[in-house]
């Protein structure tokens, strides 16, 4: 995997210190670390969706910094359909995606926000929808 990283990060390109962010990024000295974001992103989105390719960096920053959709499967991927299924694009969406986790971390302080009940996680997810639209309106 080191050699996959370092085709990802260009490190070959350019001289490259022990301190630069981009070998922390590999060896784990940096809150970015290669494999550490890869196997966030597998946990909290599951195969389907990393290998559709439908989100962007972006989106995966957004969702993955907080442990709200970090921690729970079923509202990672609600979310990421969510973001996917809302028709913004480029700044737009990161703007969406935004508000939306801004939204949807001010709602899990009023109710409880678990992993085990679909159809209220469906529910949540179309209200904090409905409401970052009409913000971004």
């Amino acid at each position: 995997m080191p050699d996959l990283a370092v085709k990802r990060l260009h490190i070959g390109t350019e001289p490259v210190t022990a301190s630069s962010s981009a070998v922390k990024r590999i060896t784990g000295g940096d809150r970015r670390h290669i494999f550490q974001k890869l196997w966030k992103r597998w946990q909290a989105f599951g195969p389907e969706v990393v290998e559709s390719g439908r989100l962007t960096e972006d989106d995966y920053v957004a969702t993955l910094e907080r442990n709200i959709t970090l921690e729970r499967g079923e509202l990672a991927q609600g979310v990421a359909n969510a973001i996917v299924e809302s028709g913004y694009a480029g700044s737009a969406r990161r703007e969406y995606t935004r508000v939306f986790m801004r939204n949807l971390q001010q709602a899990s302080g009023l109710v409880q926000i678990r992993d085990d009940d679909a159809s209220h996680t469906t529910s949540l997810i179309a209200h904090v929808h409905r409401q970052t639209v009409d913000a971004l309106r």
